[in-house]
Parts: C-alpha cells; structure tokens; sequence
C-alpha cells in the first residue's frame, strides 16, 4: 500500500470524524428538522400548572416555530432529588423552576448560570427590584427570576374581633393581649407550628420586625448567625411565652406551621396565624370563615412591619451557547405580562412585574392591593441561605422545638444554632 493511498485515507478519517463531531453536537441543541430544542422543568403547585404550562409553551411554539419545548413536571416531594440526579448526570433542563432555598445548593454545584446573560434589561426593568435585587449574588449577577413571591401576613378571625371590640393587632403586646382574651375552650388564640418545615421561619416573622435595626441577612463576617442576639432571644422569648401561657394551639412540635396550622384556622379553632397569600383564596373558596389580614406584629408601636418570604425562581442552568438565544426567548416570553397575569389569578402568588400589580384585573381586589403594598419592605429569607440552608432550617428547628419543650431557653437555643451552623458552613 503507497504511502500517498495511506496519507489520502487518513484525511479521509480525519474529515469523517469532524463532520460526525459536528453532527452530534448538532444533535445536541437541535432536533433532525433544525429546531433548538429546550428543556423546562416546573414543579407541580397544583392541578393547574400542567395544562397551563403546555398552553403557554404552544403559544411560544406558534411565535417561534424553530424552537420546541420540552416540559418536565414534577411534584415538590421529589423535585429537588430529581434535579440533583439530573445535574449529576449532565442532564439537567436548560431552564428550571427551583425554590430559594437550594439556590445555594445548586449555585455551588456549578450548575446555576448568571441569569443577566439570557434576560436583557429591558425585561429586567419590568419587575419590581426589591424582590428581584434579593437574588443577587456576591459577583452581582442574579442567580434566578422571581416566580412565587409570597410575602407573610396576620390572618385574624374578624368576627371573634367585632364580637369582642377588638382592633387587630400592631405590636407584640397587642396580639399578645388578643390572644389572651380570645383563648377559650372552643378558640386557641394564636397558631405556632413546631414541626419541620418553616418552623424557623415563624421565628423569624417575629425575629425581623423586633427592631427596625434588625438585618434582613442572617450573616455577618465569619458565618456569625446574626439572630444569636438579643433581637433574637427576645423573639423566640415571646413566641415561647406564647406557648407556655397555653395562648397557642396545643403541642406546636406535633404540627407544621402552615399546613398544620392553617386547617385549625379554616376550622374556626383559632384566631390568628400568620402564612402566605394563598391561604386568603382558600378562606374564599372555603367561606367558612369571615377573616380580615395585616402586617406582621412589630416589636414597638410605630415601626414598618416587614413581610417574610419564601420564593420560587426561575434559574439557567445551561450555557451552550447554541441554546442561549432560544433560551432568552423562551423567558421573554414566559414574562410577557399577561402571561404573569395568568398566573398570578390562577395560583395566589404576588406578582413581580410591575404592570402586573398596576392591571385592573389584579389589583381590583383589596387583597391584591394589600399583598402588593407589601413588596418594598419584604425579605427574602433564601438571599443569603447558601448551599447549607436546609440543614441550617433542620438545626435551628431542633433547638426552637426544645425551647417549645420548656427543656432549654431561647438563649441557648440561639447559641447552640450559632455554634453549628458556623461549622457547618465552615466545612
């Protein structure tokens, strides 16, 4: 065999591998008929968020007919688990509805992309900034969009309040006082949940409107756990006492917060509580119970109450670039106000675009307006959670339900929890 004939096959070779090369990441990003194909993962909220996923995603198909969509859905139970083994296996969706608390987790699995690269600013000026400036990281760039913002309120049983003249409260003392004098043997006064999940989240409902000084971070230099304080001790002092002078439902470690505390309220057993904006469209669905909702208790008379939240994002979490214009579509599109509409009527959630709050269609209710008032002063407890902020949740709630137990004081549940979760995230 001649050299020339060899040297000519190796070209040959050579020009296959290239074009197979070629092809295959082609395959990739773009299905055989040219079309970008994208994946986009939801968790399942409820029953509505399927069909109207797929309705928006064929919209966007008919808008763009060179890109298709791909829709996973998930339920919350097995959602995480599931994202963490489709990372692992470099098979994670191309854009992804997370919950703020693994933001972290996911951000140091590398696997979160600046967000800034796909949304232009012209989409980013049409949020409302304090929530959308909470998913900010160190660098700057965001980490996520908004998606379920669900700043927390007082829920009060109005009735039991004109029955006995009764203002809902403003400060500690007033719902302390409110609470007493409404605790009866068919009525607890106040609902404290002890049970894993949002368990430290109820402390800090209280922890965060105990002075107007109070961060809205829980770390200083060094993961000094800021709530270890005074501001800190006085909060699960008060929730305590709540529970020791038998103005609570009984038992707190027994129930969750929301889920456990929220059907005593539906019942008529309870007189106040505090949780999201859903619970206002289940109270209306129910129409068992005539409520009335305000702002978090303050420590002191004249401070501005500021309104906790959990919330959802929408995260990248792939940066081909031969996905990147499909991508910032897809999101565009996904933001278009009547979309955000939809979906706010649909689910509960407080809208994040500004034109959103300002549409008669949503804000033509007082609740609405009420919710929405909120936004300035809200915080979002995941802006500095990290990639331990469940765990942080599990510590902090172990210690809260030993002060429920009457078997530790709230200072040394705050110290205990400063102590491991600075190791924690020490590792």
């Amino acid at each position: 065999m001649s050299k020339k004939f060899l040297m000519r096959s190796w070209i040959l070779l050579f020009i296959a591998m290239i074009l197979f090369t070629g092809c295959s990441q082609q395959s990739a990003s773009t299905k055989g008929d040219g079309k970008v194909t994208i994946k986009f993962s939801v968790a399942e909220y409820d029953s509505k968020i399927k069909p109207e996923m797929q309705d928006m995603i064929k919209r966007f198909e008919k808008e763009n007919p060179n890109i298709k969509v791909k829709l996973l859905v998930s339920n919350w139970n097995d959602y995480h688990d599931r994202l963490v083994t489709w990372v692992t296996g470099n098979q994670a969706p191309d854009i992804a509805n997370l919950s703020g608390l693994w933001i972290g987790e996911f951000k140091d699995m590398d696997a979160i992309k600046p967000i800034d690269s796909y949304a232009n600013k012209d989409l980013l000026n049409t949020f409302v900034q304090t929530p959308l400036n909470s998913f900010k990281g160190s660098n700057g760039k965001l980490t996520g969009l908004p998606f379920f913002l669900d700043p927390r309120v007082l829920y009060y049983r109005k009735d039991l309040f004109e029955k006995n003249h009764l203002q809902a409260p403003k400060t500690w003392d007033e719902l302390y006082n409110d609470a007493k004098i409404l605790t009866s043997s068919d009525v607890y006064g106040f609902g404290v949940g002890g049970k894993y999940p949002n368990v430290m989240t109820g402390f800090e409902y209280f922890y965060f409107n105990s002075d107007q000084a109070v961060s809205s971070k829980h770390f200083g230099p060094h993961n000094k756990l800021l709530f270890n304080s005074q501001q800190g001790v006085d909060s699960l002092a008060y929730l305590n006492k709540l529970v020791k002078d038998g103005l609570t439902n009984p038992n707190p470690n027994a129930i969750e917060w929301e889920n456990g505390v929220q059907p005593i309220f539906q019942s008529g057993k309870l007189a106040m509580m505090i949780t999201g904006p859903w619970f206002a469209s289940m109270l209306d669905q129910d129409k068992k119970v005539e409520y009335g909702m305000v702002p978090v208790p303050t420590a002191k008379p004249g401070m501005v109450s500021k309104s906790v939240m959990q919330p959802d994002v929408i995260s990248v979490m792939n940066d081909d670039p031969s996905k990147k214009a499909a991508i910032g579509k897809f999101l565009q599109f996904m933001y278009k106000p009547d979309n955000r509409l939809n979906f706010a009527l649909n689910h509960g959630n407080i809208p994040e675009l500004t034109a959103v709050l300002n549409d008669p269609k949503y804000n033509s209710t007082e609740n609405n307006k009420f919710f929405a008032s909120l936004l300035p002063n809200a915080i979002n407890k995941y802006a500095d959670a990290g990639k331990y902020g469940d765990q942080m949740d599990h510590i902090v709630t172990d210690e809260i339900q030993k002060v429920y137990l009457q078997q530790i004081s709230p200072k040394e549940a705050l110290k205990e929890s400063a102590k491991q979760v600075k190791d924690l995230y020490a590792n």
